[in-house]
């Protein structure tokens, strides 16, 4: 990795957490210098200007949370294991310092919704992946005998992560992980229903 690209990599890595936390309307380019330690021509430099560095941040942050997802999921074998190993890294998620300032997906997404096409469209993507990947797991039980063969998938993906991101949402603004703790219940007795 040349100098350019590591200077450029450590805006990036420091630059994230500030956006995550204080929002992209919020982050101003003298909270970057600030994190990254370097005067503004030296970030400018890497980058055109803020909407660039934004898009680099949620990248890395979103590849973050979809790598620690997959790296909580991988020990199981069962579908079931996998769902709940995801119920578990979320009931935890609102006290980890590893995603500093929530879930980047939550954040940036309802930031940008109207205002940055680009930001959307990549939100979009993480989502549609996380829900693939879902929808995946969940027919992977199908077959497995796990869960029984009406069950869709699609539906289950979608009520899962909507509920997961509302109780994300309720943590967040209510500084207390009782919307967590109750959501996992559910959706762990939702598992239960699907079971054969």
């Amino acid at each position: 990795m040349t100098k350019k690209e590591k200077t450029r990599l450590h805006i990036i890595r420091k630059s994230a957490p500030v956006l995550n936390r204080k929002g992209i309307a919020g982050t101003t380019i003298e909270d970057i210098m600030n994190a990254t330690g370097l005067k503004k021509g030296g970030i400018y430099g890497h980058f055109k200007g803020k909407d660039e560095i934004v898009a680099a941040a949620y990248d890395y942050m979103a590849r973050r949370m979809v790598d620690k997802l997959s790296e909580v999921i991988a020990p199981e074998e069962s579908a079931e294991g996998k769902i709940k190993a995801i119920i578990n890294f979320y009931k935890s998620f609102i006290y980890s310092e590893e995603i500093q300032g929530g879930c980047p997906i939550m954040n940036f997404g309802v930031e940008v919704d109207d205002t940055n096409p680009m930001l959307t469209h990549k939100v979009s993507l993480v989502i549609n992946q996380m829900l693939t990947d879902l929808i995946r797991v969940v027919k992977y039980g199908i077959k497995r005998g796990e869960f029984r063969p009406d069950v869709n998938a699609t539906e289950f993906a979608d009520m899962f992560f909507s509920v997961i991101e509302g109780a994300i949402l309720l943590s967040k603004v209510r500084k207390t992980n009782s919307a967590m703790v109750a959501s996992a219940k559910m959706l762990e007795a939702e598992i239960t229903r699907m079971k054969v």
